[in-house]
């Protein structure tokens, strides 16, 4: 019979190595949810991010006395990829409502982050009306964002009084990569090449009883 010494160096071994096997799973366990989460931090980090807040609207007459509807639609675009972006917004001076709402037209133009502030003071809100009609004239942008950083904006449109029946409103500020975007649109950008190192601005714009896309820009990689 096996004497109880040599029973207990077996129960000693067979306890050491229960102990071993265990650490060895909690470990490989700890290593696959450390990579699971770095994996889910590279993944943010290759993000573009584009956030939209709600439109709000006004009231504006220009110099000449003229009455025009203003909204706005605040925007924030969030870098987080590892190297910087550079962001083109450009609009063209005027847009043709479609023939459905008219012969009217309309303007669409980037404000400073000032515009995208959630509360602004009278005094606050004069300055910037009285600074409008610089950007209405010079409807662009073009603003570095290093990584991690956000740029922080605002799309405008305005047009003329009344406008009940063909108002326009900024909705979204998209990164182009098919026209599957929006099927129910009208769509008026070009498809977006994948071989094509930009990527393509649209600009969804909601009418009364419809909505089209109208290309805006693109954002670009200067050290790619």
């Amino acid at each position: 019979m096996m004497d109880r010494r040599m029973k207990c160096r077996i129960i000693v071994g067979l306890l050491m190595g229960l102990i071993i096997y265990s650490c060895a799973q909690r470990t490989t366990k700890d290593v696959l949810q450390l990579e699971k989460g770095e994996n889910q931090q590279l993944e943010a980090k290759s993000r573009l991010l584009i956030d939209h807040g709600g439109y709000r609207g006004s009231g504006y007459t220009d110099s000449l006395g003229t009455n025009y509807n203003l909204r706005v639609n605040p925007i924030t675009i969030t870098n987080g990829r590892t190297i910087p972006i550079q962001v083109q917004i450009a609009f063209s001076k005027e847009y043709d409502y479609p023939s459905a709402y008219g012969d009217e037209q309309f303007k669409v133009f980037p404000l400073p982050k000032e515009w995208a502030a959630d509360r602004t003071t009278d005094s606050q809100f004069k300055i910037l009306f009285d600074k409008l009609p610089n950007f209405i004239d010079k409807p662009s942008l073009n603003e570095t964002v290093e990584p991690g950083e956000k740029l922080v904006l605002a799309i405008g449109t305005l047009y003329p009084k009344p406008g009940e029946t063909w108002s326009v409103v900024p909705n979204e500020l998209f990164a182009h990569s098919n026209g599957g975007v929006f099927p129910t649109c009208d769509w008026n950008m070009k498809e977006d090449p994948s071989s094509n190192p930009e990527v393509a601005l649209g600009l969804k714009l909601n009418f009364v009883g419809g909505c089209t896309i109208i290309p805006c820009g693109q954002i670009s990689y200067p050290e790619s």
